[in-house]
């Protein structure tokens, strides 16, 4: 049944309007504070006769067409590839999350074993390993390593922290040296293995294709170090992006200085002497600015406090979707004394959007649905013979239950109009009609209905679908008649 339920523009343009003392103070709120901003913060505008738009495409054109622009144009993006490259650096490199204070090294020598028909004596093998070394150092350092490990390695690594975070040297023996440091110790094992596998499966594969040695990897250390190193380094990155936020400003002003010697405007400009722009002009401008950031939060408030009312349910089409008969609108006055009525503001409001409550048109309504709900019952009636004969007997009058409305001030207000309408006009004491509560958690509106004669709806646009459901589906499973649905329109 939710299909059924629509925005309604006309009622949110009622609720706005009916709400119009907060649209008011939004408005005016709104208003004040711009301008009120606009006082204590005023536009500045230069001494120079040009508005700052007018500047800045001055500086876009010079920058864009004058040698001297290019020039300056081309300074500005190198200092700023390079203030990018250094935060990058910060950010990316590993070697900078490494706590200086307990900064963990594991290392390990890269050895030698030769085959016995490979090496003739002792000191053809130390220089056949000193030569290796530097072949396998070398290989570590190539830019195909990195490539591997950055695209194959266990851990997902860029090329500054391969670089920083791995060192190769020849020791004093010219064996292989190699350290790896990291921020956690599961990274450096990552980058050991990895290094150790490629040391095997790439390196030595291809420097040793008759099979002359083997590797080994010897001289395994771990340690934690103090290493006071990294803040230094992290110190001067840092001073090294301040001097170029420095000298982008400084470019700046250079570009400003020219701009101004081109065209001989004033040296108030470039200096910043400006004064305030509290023209009319601005000043409308502002506080239309306000007005209209006060308007969306009145708009925002009318859809978040109407929401239910603004979105309305088309009752009549519930009303057949379910075959039930549609027994007319009931105008409902929400006002319940003459003060909840409002000024004369509030009342020429509703009349404008046809919501006022009128008597007459009221009384209208109910005698109708009055003749619709005994023509109803008639029929009833006379379709069922025998529960006409035992109500004839018996001369009892037929009670009609209106669930939902027992604790609701205004819809019992509504049933009572309408039982004074009914014994006026149809037949006194014929039909009584009686408020009970929710059937959602009320046992007592529940127990009412075993003992009834027929139920009687009365919904409007603002109740839930759960309660026009819950109602439909007893009425229909306790195999009590419903009479009908009566819309109650809320009026003001």
């Amino acid at each position: 049944m939710e299909e059924l339920k629509s925005f309604n523009l006309k009622a949110f343009f009622f609720y706005l309007f009916k709400s119009w003392r907060v649209l008011l103070i939004c408005l005016l709120l709104g208003t004040a504070i711009a301008l009120g901003l606009t006082f204590a913060n005023p536009p500045r505008t230069g001494d120079a006769g040009i508005s700052e738009r007018e500047y800045k495409k001055l500086v876009s054109d010079f920058i864009a067409y004058e040698t001297e622009g290019q020039y300056y144009l081309d300074n500005l993006e190198m200092v700023r590839k390079s203030n990018h490259k250094l935060r990058q650096t910060l950010s990316e490199d590993l070697y900078f999350h490494i706590d200086p204070t307990q900064r963990m090294n594991k290392s390990f020598v890269l050895n030698f074993k030769f085959a016995e028909d490979a090496v003739s004596d002792a000191k053809e093998e130390a220089r056949t390993a000193r030569v290796l070394s530097l072949r396998y150092m070398q290989a570590l350092q190539d830019e195909t390593f990195v490539l591997h490990m950055m695209e194959k390695g266990r851990v997902p690594l860029n090329d500054m922290s391969i670089r920083h975070l791995i060192r190769t040297e020849i020791n004093d023996d010219g064996l292989l040296f190699l350290e790896v440091t990291g921020p956690d110790e599961s990274l450096i094992d990552a980058i050991m293995w990895d290094i150790r596998d490629y040391a095997e499966l790439v390196l030595h594969a291809g420097m040793d294709p008759m099979g002359d040695y083997e590797l080994m990897f010897t001289h395994e250390r771990v340690e934690v170090v103090e290493d006071p190193g990294i803040l230094r380094l992290k110190e001067e990155l840092q001073r090294m992006i301040t001097l170029g936020e420095a000298r982008l400003e400084e470019i700046h002003q250079d570009i400003e200085r020219a701009v101004d010697a081109k065209h001989q405007l004033t040296a108030t400009k470039t200096q910043g002497e400006v004064k305030a722009d509290l023209s009319m002009r601005t000043l409308i401008k502002r506080g239309l600015m306000g007005f209209f950031v006060g308007l969306f939060i009145s708009i925002v408030w009318t859809l978040i406090r109407y929401w239910n009312e603004i979105g309305v349910f088309n009752v009549k089409k519930a009303s057949h979707a379910l075959n039930l008969m549609y027994l007319g609108a009931l105008p409902m006055d929400t006002a319940l004394d003459k003060d909840r009525r409002g000024n004369a503001l509030d009342r020429r409001i509703a009349r404008w959007f046809k919501r006022a409550y009128d008597v007459s048109v009221a009384e209208t309504a109910m005698a109708y649905t009055a003749e619709l709900i005994m023509g109803k019952v008639n029929a009833m009636g006379g379709a069922n013979t025998t529960a006409s004969a035992k109500n004839s007997s018996q001369e009892m009058p037929l009670q009609l239950l209106v669930p939902g409305t027992e604790t609701d001030r205004v819809r019992t207000l509504l049933i009572e109009q309408l039982q004074t309408v009914f014994d006026k006009t149809i037949a006194p004491g014929a039909i009584t009609f009686k408020p009970i509560g929710r059937f959602a958690g009320d046992p007592t509106a529940v127990q009412a209905v075993e003992k009834t004669s027929a139920l009687l709806y009365l919904w409007s646009n603002t109740d839930t679908t759960e309660k026009r459901m819950l109602e439909y589906q007893l009425g229909r499973h306790l195999d009590v008649p419903v009479i009908g649905v009566v819309e109650a329109c809320a009026m003001y």
